[in-house]
């Protein structure tokens, strides 16, 4: 590593995880425009090994997505569609789930409603957000603020988990967090940034049958 910051080199405390960023942001060139989207992410990850490293187990399948967005004005767009998921070795499909998003833009604020610009984009460190939940675990609804500058990024959001009705024998699960970086110092080729990020979960509820633990 040191030899890497002698050099100028670039240098990462974990993997770049950029390619597996899903956003569509509010473009105000697109007002007034129909548009239809697809998404495919194909994955594999072998996780079996002869030491005590993790459980042994493989992830092998893909993920599909399309929706319909439209944009009545320069600051809103609205998109709908549906999401799936099958894991190879299956005979039915792991999850089938709609999707539906209300985003607003203000300048460098952000406001997001329905399925959230969430699993890998919080860009959260690996000890905090497991990345194999990119596969398994793709979908967050909720709330979300996003706000950004030039030297400066704020992702807030709440992820309703689980929700519970009269009776539910099991209780309701919600998450959420922030992930922020501000750009202390930045030149052609030293970069120093400041992570500040926090998770928060929640599982309860008063209508349910499960008993407290």
């Amino acid at each position: 590593m040191l030899l890497l910051l002698g050099l100028g080199l670039p240098a990462r405390g974990q993997l770049n995880n950029e390619a597996f960023y899903l956003r569509f942001p509010v473009v105000a060139a697109d007002s007034g425009k129909l548009q239809l989207h697809t998404y495919a992410l194909g994955f594999s990850r072998n996780n079996e090994y002869f030491q005590r490293f993790a459980d042994g187990y493989t992830y092998f399948g893909y993920q599909g997505m399309a929706w319909l967005s439209y944009q009545p004005d320069a600051r809103v767009r609205v998109w709908g569609g549906l999401f799936m998921r099958d894991d190879f070795g299956t005979n039915r499909l792991q999850e089938v789930q709609p999707v539906f998003r209300i985003q607003a833009r203000f300048d460098s604020l952000q406001l997001i409603f329905g399925t959230l610009q969430g699993s890998l984009n919080h860009q959260l460190i690996e000890p905090m957000y497991d990345f194999e939940r990119v596969m398994v675990d793709r979908l967050e609804e909720g709330l979300q603020l996003l706000y950004e500058k030039e030297r400066f990024w704020l992702d807030v959001w709440i992820d309703w988990e689980r929700t519970i009705y009269l009776g539910s024998p099991f209780q309701e699960r919600v998450s959420g967090g922030f992930s922020s970086r501000l750009d202390l110092a930045k030149k052609e080729k030293t970069r120093l940034v400041l992570p500040l990020q926090m998770l928060a979960f929640h599982q309860g509820g008063q209508i349910d049958t499960d008993l407290p633990p």
